[in-house]
């Protein structure tokens, strides 16, 4: 097994720890049931899908320093495989990975939002369901794998709600905003059947050319598309939609609990580390609430 090539190599060659071996393994074994998910063998994966699997971590809640640890075990696992002549060229960039000095991720403006909507050819089944796709991302806030395993039973068009199933299992539900909501429901009935039927996937509102439920890479490869076409000059994944989707909701005014629950998390504080507040709503909130501020504006 290529895991216990490996385990050998880190005992006789680099004297690593029992410790350390076991984390390296159990890093990898996750790395490999990420791409089994995606259809890949290890040998298979590109840079594509190494960035797919950072943006699906941080989705997930790891902090900057087990993302780091976990790269680097994939870096020593293929630089392996390298030496040994299995793959020509490690998928695992060098210097990739989460920053630990960038404590908010990016947010993009509702311009930019607009202008990746636009790229797609809505004459193509395809197109008509990228499109939908960065809707419901940016309209409902969720995670990209909560959107692939979004089913048709999920969405209740007359009530205009969406429930959805997230981390540890919890059920949430999430209003559907008009447009979003019409999006959905013209996809449905008409761009939906364009594409092939097949059974254990016929449930499922995001299919790919064959007919297969959408993976997480290809709706990273979807996002980043359509950044790249809109020209769009920022680091975009589908979180980025997420994340900005939290922040509109913010800086219009809604209350940091409603976005709680709107987002799925746990804890309050994890919405206000991910809420990003732009540096003009704070200054407005200051010379609202606080009584110097208010004193000024009075004398204004």
């Amino acid at each position: 097994m290529v895991l216990d090539a490996f385990d050998r190599y880190l005992t006789l060659r680099r004297h690593a720890s029992v410790h350390t071996r076991e984390g390296y393994l159990r890093d990898l074994s996750q790395w490999f049931a990420f791409l089994n998910e995606e259809g890949k063998q290890w040998h298979e994966a590109t840079p594509a899908e190494v960035e797919a699997y950072i943006n699906f971590l941080m989705e997930y809640g790891l902090g900057h320093r087990s993302i780091r640890r976990r790269l680097a075990a994939m870096r020593t696992f293929y630089r392996f495989q390298l030496r040994a002549g299995a793959i020509d060229a490690s998928p695992v960039p060098p210097r990739i990975g989460p920053k630990a000095s960038r404590k908010l991720p990016t947010v993009l403006t509702v311009e930019e939002v607009e202008s990746m909507m636009k790229v797609w050819d809505l004459s193509t089944p395809l197109g008509e369901r990228n499109r939908t796709i960065l809707e419901v991302l940016y309209s409902c806030g969720l995670r990209v794998s909560e959107l692939c395993q979004l089913q048709r039973t999920h969405l209740f068009f007359k009530e205009g709600l969406m429930r959805i199933t997230g981390k540890g299992r919890k059920e949430r539900i999430i209003p559907l905003g008009t447009v979003v909501k019409r999006r959905l429901i013209d996809y449905w009935k008409h761009i939906r059947p364009r594409f092939p039927e097949r059974p254990h996937s016929a449930p499922y509102v995001f299919v790919n050319r064959r007919g297969s439920p959408l993976s997480r890479v290809a709706v990273f490869h979807i996002v980043k598309e359509a950044a790249e076409r809109a020209q769009v000059r920022k680091n975009v994944s589908p979180h980025t939609l997420r994340h900005t989707f939290a922040t509109h909701l913010l800086e219009g005014g809604a209350d940091l609990r409603a976005i709680q629950a709107l987002l799925g998390h746990a804890s309050l504080t994890t919405t206000e580390i991910y809420a990003h507040v732009s540096r003009q709503m704070l200054k407005e909130t200051l010379e609202t609430y606080h009584p110097f501020g208010r004193y000024a504006q009075s004398r204004k």
